[in-house]
């Protein structure tokens, strides 16, 4: 799960316990629980898992993301971090340095600032692609994820990584 959902979790379970909530009444309220579309949306399309956390993204989520996904048989698909000003570059830096760290082995890099985490990510042994925007790596992304068991989408919205949903549920 998603570390952030998991914190949030227990605080409501606590707060739940405290209140005198039955434990069956927050069990079945939690098993309805579903996030908001786009922020660790977990989605089966086929053989293929995919998590659209493409609401939006900055250092912090993107780690928590990171840290939530097992690497093995996992495509990341990340796109730019807007909004970050002067220490953009360093931040995309260290995200391609945490790609690699927790052991992803593919990364799709969308966007010029994205390019700079796929430099970084790439140097340390992962196999990377690089796109432009959305657009052009909508027209790979379908061979691309052959072989994998999961996609993770994260970026800007400004990018609307969320197309990238529709192209791989059409094949």
């Amino acid at each position: 799960p998603h570390p952030g959902l998991a914190q949030l979790g227990a605080i409501a379970w606590e707060l739940g316990r405290f209140l005198g909530v039955p434990e069956a009444e927050v069990e079945e309220a939690f098993s309805r629980f579903r996030p908001p579309d786009m922020r660790f949306q977990r989605l089966r399309l086929g053989s293929l898992e995919v998590v659209n956390d493409a609401y939006n993204s900055n250092p912090l989520s993107l780690r928590a993301l990171l840290d939530a996904l097992e690497p093995e048989g996992t495509l990341l698909v990340l796109g730019d971090m807007l909004e970050l000003g002067p220490e953009a570059e360093r931040w995309h830096r260290e995200a391609g340095r945490w790609v690699a760290e927790r052991g992803f082995g593919a990364l799709v890099a969308v966007g010029p600032l994205m390019g700079l985490a796929a430099e970084e990510a790439e140097a340390r042994g992962v196999r990377v692609w690089r796109f432009r925007d959305a657009r052009e790596a909508a027209e790979a992304l379908p061979d691309i994820v052959k072989g994998f068991k999961l996609v993770a989408l994260k970026g800007s919205r400004a990018l609307e990584l969320e197309k990238l949903v529709e192209v791989l549920r059409a094949g």
